[in-house]
């Protein structure tokens, strides 16, 4: 295993610590979303310095936050309210979007359309609450439950009641972990990066999934982050290609850096 060292780290302050949610990479920086419902946009170079804008949310309980374009540059925020809130909007064309529900289903919908029900596509029934679901490729979707179970579900194929294509069930016992913060599809739709920790250990590491005939869990290149958050869970993590950086984020109130160790 090929481990990255800690190279900066910001610490979020307060009467009470609030947990980072997640990160998310933007065209114009690295932005993370908090339990105290703020929404913080950080220079990727400069994390320890601390935010360059912070933006207070309406949502309650803030809860996601993606970026909505290829560049990067508008992102949506949501949360137990159940409103959508739009940062940096701009007049674009909208594709297919994926949501997810505590019932296990997975829906395809059509922004386009503003009918809730003639706005779905397809659905698939994942059979757990979802944790996260997102786009692999065009056509190819993935979804993780709370209890760490993994399935890979292709819009264009007809299954059977909307079966998965790929089905890794339980992946704490695949990757040796105690849970699964996320899956991030890799630039190119080359294939995607779980995210798995084990807070006993103090390790968090980045598992890569290729795809060839079917897809499959590369054991032989995981990258680890070790010492991670501590004890504490890592909530969310996103990877600079270019820069050579990994950042996470935890329920200890930290963003972290880590870069391959200095030859």
């Amino acid at each position: 295993m090929y481990e990255l060292v800690g190279a900066d780290e910001y610490q979020y302050s307060g009467p009470e610590v609030p947990y980072v949610l997640d990160l998310i990479p933007l065209a114009s920086g690295l932005a993370a979303i908090s339990s105290d419902g703020r929404l913080s946009l950080f220079d990727p170079l400069r994390v320890g310095s601390g935010p360059n804008r912070t933006f207070q949310t309406s949502h309650g309980n803030l809860t996601t936050a993606k970026a909505l374009d290829a560049a990067g540059c508008v992102l949506a925020t949501a949360g137990e309210n159940g409103t959508v809130s739009l940062w940096d909007l701009r007049d674009s064309a909208q594709g297919p979007g994926v949501t997810v529900q505590v019932d296990g289903l997975v829906n395809i919908c059509d922004t386009r359309i503003t009918d809730e029900d003639e706005a779905v596509i397809q659905a698939f029934n994942h059979g757990a609450s979802i944790h996260h679901a997102g786009f692999l490729s065009d056509s190819e979707v993935y979804a993780l439950s709370h209890d760490e179970k993994l399935a890979m579900y292709d819009m264009a194929e007809e299954r059977e009641a909307g079966s998965a294509t790929k089905d890794f069930g339980d992946t704490r016992q695949t990757l040796g972990c105690q849970y699964v913060a996320n899956m991030l599809p890799k630039a190119g739709f080359t294939g995607a990066v779980l995210g798995a920790g084990a807070q006993d250990a103090g390790m968090f590491k980045l598992v890569h999934l290729s795809k060839h005939q079917g897809w499959g869990v590369d054991l032989e290149s995981v990258v680890g982050l070790p010492g991670a958050h501590g004890s504490d869970i890592v909530r969310g993590f996103c990877v600079f290609d270019e820069q050579q950086v990994v950042y996470t984020c935890g329920e200890d109130g930290k963003i972290r850096a880590w870069r391959p160790p200095l030859s």
